[in-house]
């Protein structure tokens, strides 16, 4: 697999691979199964981050380790020498800071010796203490972060005079964005569903290079036309992808809030709560990950739009399920209030669309199928360096879903252009009934 780990490696440069090294990636990582190849894409994840944001890739040189190895001796002798020097002269409070700061690099240039089997031994610990209370240990790269519009809507909080002032509007504006953020540990068997779609794309929808393309252009419309819904729902396909995310957001939670619980019954409703929440939160929280030139304030002027939608003297007295009930049931009938506020009145058709299949099952099916697909459009359109850039921060699923889909073959955001970008190669034209236009336009005419 080294040539393969060097091919995820120019990932994360944006450097365009050619079609024979995906598929040669695609060969190799078929050969895993789905458990040990999301475990897999995690150490290679670790590596890049090791490779990126500590110094092992120096230590792999003769004269960085080396270095490596003579600098905490260099660090000891510091501060052996200045504590041993004369200090006549000096004030007290100068001794002080230097005694602290060569004694703090001195503990940081020995760490990597002790720190790792410190951490160890913690883990282990840990672990076996989880084992015995009979729960699971989860690390960062199983979570799947989670936003969403009600549950921010009901908690927001109204900013205090202090807090209106610009220099502390900004601070107001961070604390209600992170408060209402978790994580759920779903990223195994979202990225099952990821790599279901790219192998259901291989054997049954890709037959040369313009379906090639056109399968890596697909944000939703073969779950669509599947279940034969392309003329009913198309046409929220054919919007602006931000905006796209956004209304199919709204449209999940209201079917979620709005019908029976069978999220024990129904898997696909679980797994398309946790997508839809998750590309959310990439809307609000990493828009320039979600898509470049998502508009971040799209997700404020949909909070507005709610509160168009509702009296404020009801606000304090509803939660996220009531806020939900009121804009769906209550409001959805009153032309003047969905005019003031287009989005949530395209998300509650949408959703009656939805809810109008008169099947949960094969309704979450549709919203789970759709979920993936967009899931799909947005990590292979995210650049690498944005995914090098959020593994100093912790990292995001979409690394896991981004690193996946170029392990199966397909393209990545360097691929696109380049691919189209060969003189006198001509862009293969699209399948009329795969486009958004088409979408929209089937939608229409319906």
């Amino acid at each position: 697999m080294g040539r393969d780990v060097n091919f995820l490696y120019g990932t994360f440069l944006d450097l365009s691979a050619p079609y024979s090294a995906r598929l040669h990636c695609l060969q190799s990582f078929l050969k895993f199964d789905e458990v040990y190849g999301h475990r897999m894409l995690r150490e290679w994840i670790q590596m890049q981050f090791s490779t990126l944001y500590t110094k092992l890739r120096s230590a792999n040189t003769f004269v960085g380790f080396c270095l490596l190895s003579l600098l905490p001796s260099l660090a000891l002798a510091s501060v052996v020498l200045f504590s041993k020097s004369s200090k006549d002269g000096y004030n007290k409070s100068d001794i002080t800071v230097t005694h602290i700061l060569f004694a703090t690099t001195a503990v940081i240039e020995f760490s990597p010796f002790w720190l790792p089997h410190l951490l160890g031994l913690f883990v282990s610990r840990c672990i076996s203490d989880e084992i015995s209370m009979g729960d699971m240990v989860y690390t960062w790269q199983d979570m799947v972060s989670q936003h969403n519009i009600m549950v921010f809507f009901d908690r927001k909080e109204v900013p205090s005079s202090l807090m209106k002032l610009p220099g502390f509007s900004y601070i107001s504006d961070r604390i209600n964005k992170h408060r209402c953020i978790w994580h759920e540990p779903a990223a195994q068997q979202i990225s099952v569903l990821v790599r279901q779609l790219a192998e259901d794309g291989w054997k049954a929808y890709i037959r040369g290079p313009a379906t090639y393309r056109r399968f890596n252009n697909l944000r939703g419309e073969q779950t669509l036309w599947k279940h034969d819904l392309m003329r009913q729902l198309g046409g929220s396909l054919g919007l602006p992808f931000d905006e796209c995310v956004l209304i199919w957001h709204i449209a999940a939670d209201l079917c979620s809030r709005c019908t029976t619980n069978t999220s024990d019954i129904i898997p696909s409703r679980r797994n398309s709560e946790i997508i839809s929440n998750h590309m959310i939160y990439l809307l609000f929280v990493c828009p320039e990950m979600l898509m470049v030139g998502t508009r971040q304030d799209l997700f404020m002027i949909a909070c507005d739009q709610i509160e168009h939608m509702i009296k404020d003297e009801l606000l304090p007295s509803l939660d996220e399920g009531s806020i939900a009930q009121r804009i769906y049931g209550d409001e959805r009938g009153d032309d003047d209030l969905m005019e003031k506020a287009p989005m949530i009145s395209n998300a509650c058709k949408l959703a009656e669309a939805l809810i109008g299949l008169n099947d949960e099952g094969k309704m979450w099916e549709v919203i789970q199928g759709v979920w993936v697909e967009m899931l799909c459009y947005s990590a292979s359109r995210c650049r690498g360096y944005e995914h090098a850039k959020s593994l100093a921060h912790g990292g995001e699923f979409l690394t896991n879903v981004w690193l996946l889909w170029s392990c199966m073959g397909m393209e990545t955001l360097p691929d696109k252009i380049h691919s189209f970008g060969i003189p006198g190669r001509p862009e293969p034209q699209p399948d009329e009934e795969h486009t958004p236009a088409a979408a929209a336009a089937a939608a229409a005419s319906g």
